[in-house]
């Protein structure tokens, strides 16, 4: 936040992006430093939409969760197991983080989604691949394709939140990650926080 020009990410005012920009635009903006032209959008929008089925063993593990336990509880547990099922684990180059990070972005919708289909004795819904993460979050609670207004509204919602700048689970996340644990043991660190 610089105090003269408001929220930037990345040198982008964060109120036109909101207006303008789709979730899958500002996240490839934060991860690689600029914004995707439309071949760059289009196949990081496709490699989201192929990463977001969870594994089989931790929807058992949601399954075995309290009903009642914190949705929080359950994102922090299911990110925490996801690691143990990436094959890039312990490759902490750049580049493996960047891919490490792209799994993340398209499993925790679908960690959020499916954890709370199960605490309310529901099956999971299956993904679709045609819909941006904020279409598919909403078409995975309510079994119902969204409205373009309700993706609109959602696309803003994630982009706001997309950066948390510097609070305690920010914080908890780059503490875990300066011990050289993996992206997954920072991300569960910064939802224990959160």
């Amino acid at each position: 936040v610089d105090p003269n020009a408001g929220l930037m990410y990345r040198g982008y005012d964060i109120h036109e992006m909101a207006e303008k920009a789709s979730f899958e635009e500002v996240a490839y903006l934060l991860l690689n430093g600029e914004l995707p032209d439309l071949e760059e959008l289009s196949k990081f929008t496709s490699e989201i939409a192929m990463a977001r089925m969870l594994p089989k063993q931790v929807l058992d593990a949601l399954r075995l969760m309290p009903k009642e336990a914190h949705p929080m509880d359950m994102l922090r547990t299911g990110v925490s197991m996801l690691g143990a099922f990436d094959p890039e684990l312990n490759d902490h180059s750049h580049a493996a983080n960047i891919r490490k990070s792209i799994r993340l972005i398209a499993k925790v919708s679908t960690l959020i989604t499916d954890g709370y289909r199960i605490a309310h004795g529901e099956h999971p819904l299956p993904e679709r691949e045609d819909l941006t993460i904020a279409g598919n979050l909403f078409y995975k609670l309510h079994g119902e394709v969204p409205q373009d207004w309700q993706i609109q509204m959602m696309d803003t919602i994630l982009i706001l939140y997309a950066d948390h700048e510097f609070n305690a689970s920010t914080f908890a996340a780059r503490v875990t990650a300066s011990t050289l644990a993996d992206i997954y043991a920072a991300v569960t660190s910064a939802c224990a926080a959160l």
